[in-house]
């Protein structure tokens, strides 16, 4: 299946004419767009990333907003600085700020829900129920085989618990979808977002303390939320625009856009002041820069025990399907670096057995708290 995925990623392999042509960024047209534009960043004599991405074209619409944002992430994930004759440690926060910039302005570009599953199409009057249950437009091609390949456990009780919580279309869509999509109309939320990102003389992890009411609603609002990237927004924005009226849309896109943005800014601590910073819990074993690998497996780990599930259940069960697809998306990442060009340990390679550490200390904390 993994073989599957990745030659299905390079169908489209036609390259982009610059950021803001016609054509929307995406894994599979990346590597031709990269080759492109490298040509152009190197011929900038500047030793900043920032100043040499300035250089190039831009227009106002969300196609190039989200060009641009993608073409940065996509930068520091596959570590990119040195093929355009840069050096990372100089360049790495200065460049993460950038893409977080460039995110909120695609945020705001996209609020009518321009690049969101079944945009095309009048989804007015569809439950929530029907539109989860549809194939996922913009990844069709895995939904189908993924229902065969991918079925619910019948007799392990605990682990079709959490194949049930995740409820996950394909490996590129959000998960806990109808959990998540309670949580972006609640103005609680909303609430506990902004305090986290509002510009307060307080460190991440003392903003945590300070921004929820509980440990439990931080592990549902990052675990659930914070853990997506723009999964949620590309997803169901148009859904709700059709379905949702205007104030409830507008908590919607609201939530959406600070927990993803929160997802971006949150990495972007980590990596200029600690991966510690970003967690709740102590411990010099967590180093990824990404902490949703710890709260989503958290998140599963203390559902799990509030429904009385054993802790050997939870330790066999609670990280398996987060194993499993670090496993897998490592493995796809090894044939997808090769033809790009990217070095193996870049991407989602090199980090697989970091993150699966950190799946089983999320599980470990949950067990250890006397009282969450």
């Amino acid at each position: 299946m993994k073989y599957l995925i990745i030659i299905l990623l390079f169908i489209s392999t036609t390259a982009l004419a610059s950021l803001c042509g016609e054509k929307r960024l995406t894994p599979s047209n990346y590597p031709f767009k990269y080759k492109k534009v490298k040509k152009i960043l190197k011929k900038h004599s500047s030793n900043r990333f920032v100043e040499k991405f300035s250089s190039l074209e831009k227009n106002d619409s969300e196609l190039c907003a989200w060009n641009r944002f993608l073409f940065v992430d996509f930068m520091i994930y596959y570590n990119r600085f040195k093929g355009i004759g840069l050096d990372k440690k100089t360049n790495i926060v200065e460049t993460l700020k950038l893409r977080d910039s460039l995110y909120q302005i695609w945020l705001d570009k996209n609020f009518d829900g321009v690049y969101s599953d079944y945009s095309d199409e009048s989804l007015k009057g569809e439950s929530l129920e029907d539109f989860i249950n549809r194939s996922s437009q913009k990844f069709g091609y895995m939904t189908k085989p993924l229902k065969v390949l991918n079925r619910r456990p019948k007799k392990n009780k605990a682990r079709a618990y959490v194949f049930d919580l995740l409820d996950a279309r394909s490996p590129f869509n959000s998960i806990f979808p109808k959990l998540a999509m309670k949580l972006l109309v609640e103005n609680e939320t909303q609430i506990e977002l902004e305090c986290i990102l509002r510009e307060m003389k307080l460190s991440f992890k003392d903003k945590f303390k300070s921004c929820f009411s509980s440990e439990e609603r931080l592990l549902k609002v990052l675990g659930v939320l914070v853990s997506q990237r723009m999964y949620l927004i590309r997803d169901f924005s148009h859904w709700a625009k059709e379905n949702y009226d205007e104030g409830k849309y507008n908590l919607f896109y609201r939530n959406a856009s600070l927990s993803s943005l929160l997802y971006f800014k949150l990495e972007t601590q980590a990596i200029e002041y600690g991966a510690n910073e970003v967690h709740i819990m102590n411990s010099k074993e967590l180093k990824s820069p990404k902490p949703y690998h710890f709260y989503s497996v958290a998140f599963i780990a203390n559902q799990m025990l509030k429904d009385k599930f054993s802790s050997i259940e939870i330790r066999q069960n609670a990280s398996f399907y987060a194993e499993r697809y670090k496993k897998s998306i490592s493995k796809i990442g090894v044939i997808y670096n090769i033809l790009s060009g990217i070095k193996l340990k870049h991407g989602a390679v090199g980090d697989k057995k970091q993150v699966i550490k950190e799946q089983k200390l999320a599980i470990e904390y949950i067990l250890n708290k006397e009282d969450l």
